[in-house]
Formats: structure tokens, C-alpha cells, sequence
């Protein structure tokens, strides 16, 4: 039953809750809601290609559902392009003209892919020096003097999907505000629908990966995927990458993006 694998992966079980989705979809080949939920959980595992399938057959299945499937298609196809920037050099999309901090994780990235880590350091701690701070609110009563990324290679950026199916950068301080919608599947967990709006850009709903492109291993893989823990990588003097949940440093403060709701951002100066 699909109230089976809700369950296992409200526990935490995300293969357990594809094996029972799947075996629902196999008693049931015309649920609709059953094989959306195993893309869902599908997509938490990083397979993307299975999740796209089980959404091509939804829109065989049922024209009504055509629009909606189609949409959760371009997100995943968003998803994959993400994949290939951080794993295959594929060059992202930015939104505005590229300012130093995403022309310096560019090059970090390329010499991480080189493996050489030390360097990609030290681009980025010249290119940190050099961020321009975004002060705000954050939840409408919360000032902070500075927000940003806590992974180093994201500092000064914000990662986006569009509703297009295209992976985009986002210089941080173009960004004017962030109200984050409230989750109404698990996919929302994964990519958390948001309205942005960028300062001499676009305005309009967007997704923002909730999970680092880092694919976790080790014992607590799971609960890195499923974006219920962050973990860290890098050490003194190299670049730190986060695993799982993406973190934010909002002031002094860590804050997971799940605890976000509502961001506005004053106007930035170099």
C-alpha cells in the first residue's frame, strides 16, 4: 500500500519505501498516486532516469495529469544538468551577468575535478574575501548582517531550477527576496518550490535543490540523501563541501534551508 512506504520513509527507510511503492505499483499499474510516489522516492536515490519513466507512464495513463507530469519532468531533467555541471564539467546557466565569486567556484570546480583540492582553496578564499556580504531579514523579524552558502564552492551563490528544466546560478546578491512554499510531497523536500525574485532579472517559482551534489556514502547515507543531516568535507586549507542537507550561515548562525520560510535582502554593496 502507498500508506506502507509513506511510512517507511517518514522513517527514514528510503529503500524499504521504493520496495513497497514499487510493489504497490505492480499490484496496482493504474495508480496514478502510487507511481508518483515512487518517482518521488526515486528521485531521493538519484535515479533519475527510473523517476522519469514512472512519470511518462502516469502521462500515458492519463492525459488530465498531463501538465503536472510534465512539469515534475522538467524539474528532474533540471536535476540531471546539476548532476553534469558538478560531475562532468557541463558549464551551469547564470541568471544575471557572471560576477568574480561565480567565475572563481568555476574555476574551483574545475581544479577539483583535476583533484587538486589545495588550489581550488585557494581560489575560493581569495574569492571569499572579495564576496559581497547581503545583509536582511530572514522569517520577516530576523535581521542578519550576511548570508551565504555554508559550502564553500556555493558561498556566493544560489542554486535554482527552473520550471523550464534548466539549472541556473544566481549571484546571491542579486537576489531581492525568497518566500519558500509549503511542501505538498515528498519531492518538495528534495527541491523546495520557491518564489524568487532577482534584482535586474527574473521574478517567478523556482526550485531550490534541498541536498548538496555531493552523493553520500557510509553508514548515514541515507539520512544524507534524504536531507535529514549535513555532513562535511575538506579539511584546513582546502575547499569544505557539505553532504545532505544544504546549510546556510544566516549572521552568526546555521540554518538549515528546511527552516526557512520567508528571506528579503536590502540592496547589496561591493
Amino acid at each position: 500500500m502507498a500508506s506502507d512506504a509513506r511510512a517507511l520513509f517518514r522513517d527514514g527507510n528510503l529503500d524499504g519505501a521504493i520496495e513497497a511503492a514499487t510493489n504497490t505499483v505492480r499490484d496496482n499499474p493504474n495508480d496514478a498516486e502510487a507511481r508518483a510516489l515512487l518517482a518521488d522516492f526515486q528521485c531521493f536515490a538519484g535515479a533519475f532516469d527510473k523517476a522519469d519513466r514512472q512519470l511518462d507512464i502516469i502521462g500515458t495513463q492519463n492525459t488530465k495529469l498531463a501538465v503536472a507530469v510534465a512539469q515534475t519532468r522538467q524539474v528532474i531533467r533540471g536535476a540531471m544538468a546539476r548532476q553534469e555541471v558538478f560531475e562532468k564539467g557541463r558549464a551551469p546557466d547564470v541568471v544575471t551577468e557572471p560576477d568574480a565569486f561565480v567565475a572563481a567556484s568555476l574555476q574551483a570546480l574545475l581544479a577539483l575535478r583535476e583533484g587538486d583540492n589545495k588550489r581550488a582553496g585557494e581560489i575560493l578564499a581569495e574569492a571569499e574575501e572579495a564576496r559581497i556580504k547581503v545583509a536582511g531579514k530572514r522569517d520577516g523579524d530576523k535581521p542578519f548582517d550576511d548570508f551565504r552558502d555554508a559550502d564553500d564552492l556555493s558561498a556566493g551563490i544560489l542554486e535554482v531550477i527552473s520550471v523550464t528544466g534548466k539549472y541556473f546560478w544566481v549571484p546571491t546578491h542579486k537576489v531581492v527576496s525568497i518566500r519558500f512554499e509549503k511542501s505538498a510531497r515528498p519531492r518538495d523536500l528534495l527541491w523546495r518550490p520557491a518564489a524568487v525574485e532577482v534584482r535586474d532579472g527574473p521574478e517567478g517559482v523556482v526550485y531550490i535543490p534541498a541536498t548538496y551534489p555531493t552523493i553520500p556514502a557510509g553508514p548515514n547515507a541515507t539520512a544524507l540523501r534524504l536531507g535529514r543531516a549535513t555532513d562535511w568535507q575538506g579539511g584546513e586549507g582546502e575547499v569544505v563541501r557539505g553532504v545532505g542537507l544544504r546549510l546556510f550561515v544566516v549572521g552568526e548562525d546555521g540554518v538549515g534551508i528546511d527552516e526557512l520560510s520567508e528571506i528579503d535582502f536590502e540592496t547589496a554593496s561591493a
